[in-house]
């Protein structure tokens, strides 16, 4: 019973999570009126006036090297583990599959940026109105 009325809660609390801003942004419709309120009461932009492409891509180019480095490591932590095995197949097997996990993590990540890169190109032509 608890588990139920639990995943009602939680289902209700989602739905009002994400109706939210469209109550928020229901009352502006024309850009002229949003300039206006922000002389009117010398409202900063939050975002440097920069778009969200801009935004995701700095994250992106920051995050990125981080990664990178991470992967790095992984690689080499996977190969001193190999070479210091002498000749332990419990050893030799965590080896390698520290080594997998490593691959496997930089394929996701790869994957991951080209799929966002795409995204953003995708959807920053969708938002300048020109066609893709």
């Amino acid at each position: 019973m608890k588990t139920r009325f639990f995943r009602y809660f939680a289902l209700l609390v989602m739905i009002s999570a994400l109706s939210v801003p469209s109550f928020a942004l229901a009352g502006v419709t024309k850009p002229d009126e949003v300039t206006a309120i922000q002389q009117k009461y010398k409202l900063e932009d939050p975002m440097g006036g920069k778009t969200v492409q801009q935004i995701v891509g700095r994250v992106i180019q920051q995050v990125l090297p981080a990664v990178g480095a991470l992967f790095l490591i992984m690689f080499i932590y996977g190969g001193v583990l190999w070479m210091t095995a002498g000749g332990s197949g419990e050893k030799v097997k965590k080896a390698t599959q520290t080594l997998v996990n490593a691959a496997i993590g930089m394929a996701i990540v790869v994957l991951a940026y080209i799929l966002v890169n795409e995204v953003i190109v995708k959807l920053g032509a969708v938002i300048e109105g020109t066609p893709t």
